[in-house]
């Protein structure tokens, strides 16, 4: 992936230094980049960045539901209601209508 992003910003003709800001999966790419080539980035900005040990640090019984998971298939409801928890543990002094729709939009298999 970084070999992919290397290549685009030098056939978009982009000059480094890059302010890379990733999310998520993209946060665990910014990281993975700057380590590659870290004269070519001057700063990393990562918003809920994944991690390559993300997994060492999940419930079990949601490592065991992950890795019976396939791809193809939706995501289990079970592991879409796991997920509502923390998210309304995130938000507890956001208004009730607000952190309703935000989470329900979080955990939607759209």
């Amino acid at each position: 992936m970084t070999d992919e992003l290397r290549e685009l910003l030098r056939t978009a003709d982009v000059p480094a230094p890059y302010l890379l800001v990733g999310h998520s999966l993209g946060g665990l790419y910014a990281r993975h980049y700057a380590q590659r080539f870290p004269d070519e980035v001057s700063g990393l900005l990562l918003l809920d960045p994944a991690h390559e040990d993300y997994r060492a640090y999940m419930p079990q019984q949601l490592v065991d539901q992950w890795e019976a998971w396939d791809p193809d298939q939706a995501l289990p409801d079970e592991l879409i209601q796991f997920y509502r928890g923390p998210f309304a543990e995130e938000m507890p002094d956001w208004p009730e209508e607000i952190r309703e729709l935000l989470i329900e939009r979080h955990v939607s298999p759209e």
